[in-house]
């Protein structure tokens, strides 16, 4: 799947990517491949959500391919490496800074010659929008016997680069176009490693949740952040929601990442008295899984909380815009449970990348999700919460 416009030209190989053609073979050249042994998965720059919605697929690898999860070792960056330990306890895990091995020809290969006298027997990578002198050049330098990707989202400006790794013996899996679901590509990747058809199902994470003490014995989760302020529906509407959770007899309780300052503030101005429970910015990734496995109900934005409370089986409620609409959410009907609610207003604009083509405020949510109202939120509500009784 390419974003260029039909008949556009890709763009010539840029200079970098003759250098790491260089650093690359200097690997090869002073680390031939180890006695081959072990799988290796790369995980692209990926924030929560994806990481868990990779999860279908990468802890049923060992199975699949007849290994122990020790046997499987997992390259990502940041975000996978702290819940690596949380959703693959087993697996090893090697972290990668992506932006140095694409611009550093030490950093690389240095890198490189781990992989290479690792010897690994397999190379997969099932992440869609991922970068080619990234992602591709670790798989081309893992020199695996089997290596399976995923066919890339490509650009004029990737297309060249993707289709010379493409070109070089390895397993390409059609995981759909642009917008597929991303839980749906992992489906169709699993069954390409596993050589079978694996029916698509709800994520699941096994966690032993640990009983908040600090907390009543209901309670119900926002999350009120975004990675961006234009994606984030009005606190004003949250607050709304959370004051007709609390006439139910729940506590609330806000959550969010330590960047969202603004939220934290927010919050502050207009919960003044504290008659909600502020987790803002103060809430360990363990812990969080701790909150959401325990929580009654979850109302967030497309984050990737949202992902992990609805892979803990919680009733979730998420509030979608269209700027990568049916990437993420909503999940297909097969991967869809009981208790989940995706509440969207779809206009002829959705797609957009989040490059938004439609008026509105500046400091404001974009229309498509400013169009979301209490009263629908709050019917989510009674659905989810009666789903589970």
């Amino acid at each position: 799947m390419s974003d260029a416009a039909p008949g556009a030209r890709p763009r010539p190989l840029p200079l970098r990517w003759y250098v790491m053609r260089v650093v690359d073979w200097l690997a090869r050249l002073f680390a031939p491949p180890a006695e081959r042994r072990g799988i290796f998965v790369v995980i692209a720059d990926s924030g929560l959500g994806d990481v868990t919605l990779a999860h279908f697929a990468i802890s049923r690898y060992p199975e699949m391919l007849g290994v122990s999860p020790a046997a499987i070792t997992l390259v990502g960056t940041q975000p996978a490496q702290s819940l690596a330990p949380l959703i693959f306890p087993d697996m090893q895990f090697r972290l990668i800074d992506e932006t140095r091995f694409h611009r550093h020809p030490i950093y690389r290969l240095r890198f490189a010659l781990w992989l290479r006298r690792c010897g690994f027997a397999v190379a997969i990578c099932g992440s869609y929008m991922r970068k080619p002198m990234v992602c591709d050049a670790l798989i081309e330098l893992s020199a695996a016997p089997r290596r399976v990707v995923v066919r890339p989202y490509m650009t004029t400006k990737t297309r060249r680069m993707f289709e010379a790794y493409l070109a070089r013996e390895v397993e390409i899996v059609d995981g759909g176009d642009y917008p597929t679901a991303e839980i749906e590509r992992h489906a169709r990747m699993l069954s390409a490693v596993a050589k079978r058809a694996i029916p698509l199902v709800p994520p699941r994470l096994a966690w032993s949740a640990k009983e908040a003490r600090d907390l009543p014995q209901r309670y119900a989760v926002i999350a009120a952040g975004a990675s961006s302020g234009d994606k984030c529906w009005p606190i004003e509407n949250y607050l709304a929601v959370a004051d007709a959770l609390a006439r139910q007899g729940l506590a609330v309780v806000f959550i969010g990442g330590s960047g969202d300052t603004a939220l934290k503030q927010g919050l502050r101005a207009v919960d003044p008295t504290g008659r909600f429970i502020d987790r803002v910015g103060s809430t360990s990734l363990r812990a969080l899984f701790d909150l959401l496995a325990g929580a009654a109900l979850m109302v967030a934005n497309d984050t990737g909380p949202a992902h992990i409370a609805i892979a803990l089986g919680r009733p979730t409620i998420v509030i979608l815009g269209g700027g990568h609409f049916g990437a993420n959410f909503p999940y297909p009907a097969a991967a869809t449970p009981l208790g989940m609610h995706v509440l969207y207003h779809e206009m002829p604009c959705y797609h957009c990348h989040w490059i938004c083509t439609q008026p509105h405020q500046a400091g404001r949510p974009v229309p498509c999700i400013e169009a979301v109202t209490v009263e629908e939120v709050l019917a989510a509500v009674d659905a989810s919460l009666a789903a589970i009784v």
